[in-house]
């Protein structure tokens, strides 16, 4: 070999060598920050997390009651939702993403295991329905699984420099789990918050005790801080008909149409019936080849997620566009091909519940099929009056007659033009 080929050669090892020492580098600082990621107070490792597909309708959210717990006091919120451009929540949003998509393998537990895991610096979140965690996950922007269900979820750094995560879907099943995150983290965004008097029913102290100790253990109170909530006005509004015929997608042209004697305008087209009753609630009836999907391609099951989301794409449809109160989740439940769904209405987190006991909307799915729906929509606005409730240590009496029972304040509506927020025992 000449020198002139040792000289090219040389050089092609340099460049390789300069290409491989490039690439180490590259690989050691995405190292790093993968683990600094960790650490970081935004709490998101973008990369760690995958994101469910189809979020269709960015207006489905989820009412959440949250308390965080320090060292000096307890800091609670009532009125909050999981929608993304919540100052509030985002923060504990973005942990409790982290902490669902970083979840390693659950095991069973107790619930005392649990209310001790609120003793210290924790954050509880409480999203009034019990829900699987692909629902819950897909809220905060990760995948979760079908099978595992939960309502209440305590995040705790007291099993050493991991954080803990522990759910209770307001049953007979508690969990609980070893996260990635490090307690720091949790720590750092206790620090932000302002920690007052919140109170559990399980540990309430003084007075309170006797009483609230005889209701659902996690009942939240905010004794000296209760919210003065708005009076809403509500009404049922008679959409016109073309328009719900367009959002179910039947021939707004159809002839096959009728009043009966009770005021119900009947609609057919082909093997669907619609039904809109004159206060204003709807039924819907599928069948045949010219069914309403959710767009969902195929005649599988669509994911849960899939299937919730664009569920609800369709009712906000139905619901007058300037409404204030929104829809949300409250049941949700699969059997084979079946997936039937339940929907109420939430006022800034603050949940509606109809005097008769029903729910806003049940949905049942065949499939990718709208197999039967009804809806009763409401349409809320806010009113210039704030309402008084009952003293809370009157509602705490009164509610403990009834053990076991969760004492929380929602809107009891009795189908009247003004809604009202109440001291509810459910």
């Amino acid at each position: 070999m000449d020198a002139k080929q040792r000289s090219r050669r040389d050089f092609r090892q340099n460049i390789a060598i300069t290409l491989l020492s490039f690439s180490a580098v590259l690989l050691l600082a995405q190292t790093q920050l993968y683990n600094r990621a960790l650490e970081l107070p935004s709490f998101r490792d973008t990369a760690a997390v995958s994101t469910p597909s189809s979020l269709e309708d960015s207006s489905f959210t989820a009412p959440v009651r949250v308390a965080v717990s320090g060292s000096y006091g307890r800091y609670g919120s009532i009125t909050l939702t999981t929608a993304t451009a919540s100052e509030e929540f985002s923060p504990l949003g973005s942990l409790l993403g982290e902490v669902l998509g970083s979840a390693q393998v659950y095991t069973a537990c107790t619930q005392a295991d649990l209310l001790s895991a609120l003793s210290g610096p924790s954050v509880y979140y409480d999203f009034l329905t019990s829900l699987p965690l692909s629902i819950l996950g897909g809220l905060v922007g990760v995948e979760g699984d079908d099978s595992i269900f939960a309502r209440h979820l305590v995040v705790t750094g007291q099993e050493g420099d991991r954080v803990q995560l522990y759910l209770w879907d307001h049953g007979g099943r508690t969990l609980t789990c070893t996260t990635a995150l490090s307690s720091s983290i949790l720590d750092e965004l206790i620090g932000r918050f302002e920690l007052g008097n919140a109170m559990f029913a399980f540990d309430a102290q003084e007075d309170y005790a006797p009483y609230a100790q005889a209701l659902s253990p996690l009942s939240l109170f905010l004794p000296e801080t209760d919210p003065a909530l708005p009076l809403l006005t509500a009404s049922s509004p008679l959409t016109a008909s073309d328009a719900i015929l367009s959002a179910l997608e039947f021939n707004p042209h159809t002839q096959t149409r009728w009043t009966e004697d009770g005021g119900t305008e009947v609609i057919v087209d082909g093997d669907r019936t619609l039904r809109i009753r004159e206060d204003g609630s709807l039924s819907y009836r599928s069948g045949g080849s010219q069914a309403l999907t959710i767009g969902h391609g195929g005649e599988e099951s669509p994911p849960l997620w899939d299937a919730v989301t664009k569920t609800h794409s369709l009712l906000n449809r139905l619901l007058p566009a300037e409404s204030e109160a929104k829809l949300y989740l409250k049941s949700v439940s699969r059997s084979g091909n079946a997936t039937s769904l339940t929907f109420d209405y939430q006022y800034n987190g603050v949940p509606i519940r109809f005097s008769s006991g029903t729910a806003a909307a049940k949905v049942t799915l065949s499939g990718n099929v709208v197999a039967s729906l009804a809806f009763l929509p409401r349409q809320y606005h806010t009113a210039e009056e704030t309402s008084l409730l009952l003293p809370f240590h009157q509602a705490l009496a009164i509610a403990s007659q009834r053990p076991g029972a969760e004492l929380l304040i929602g809107y009891a509506d009795p189908g009247e033009e003004t809604v009202s927020p109440q001291w509810l025992c459910e």
